[in-house]
């Protein structure tokens, strides 16, 4: 596997990744809309011991999901910017947000969430599976 990295705007958080991720997403959810500027958040889902911070700490904000879950959302504490998410449920996986890939050309969402809070304009494509709320 060639070496995927990843960092927020001002280059102060930097991540490694150590495999392929288990999945993309885009997730319509409101509180992802708001985390991201109003569109829906792209995010890949990783294995957890396959995301290395290298560089940097990120700062948390933990929030009651849509779905009743707690989600740690962590960001860069200089520029904001959003870099993952954990999960309280579970400690397996996190979610990384696809804009800190060095080159995100290389993934294409194959599943999308929250299709019921998906504003009317938002463009779900017909080849991705997909789920009104949490599968």
């Amino acid at each position: 596997m060639t070496k995927v990295t990843g960092r927020c705007l001002c280059d102060k958080v930097q991540l490694e990744f150590l495999s392929e991720p288990i999945s993309c997403g885009r997730c319509h959810c409101l509180q992802c809309q708001k985390n991201c500027g109003g569109s829906p958040s792209t995010l890949l889902i990783y294995p957890a011991q396959a995301v290395k911070l290298t560089q940097g700490e990120l700062k948390f904000f933990d929030t009651v999901a849509d779905s009743g879950n707690k989600i740690s959302r962590g960001f860069c504490p200089t520029c904001g910017t959003p870099v993952m998410s954990k999960l309280e449920r579970t400690d397996e996986i996190v979610i990384v947000k696809m804009g800190v890939m060095d080159d995100p050309s290389k993934y294409r969402p194959d599943t999308i969430y929250w299709t019921s809070m998906a504003q009317d304009w938002a463009h779900i494509p017909e080849d991705c599976v997909t789920y009104e709320a949490n599968p």
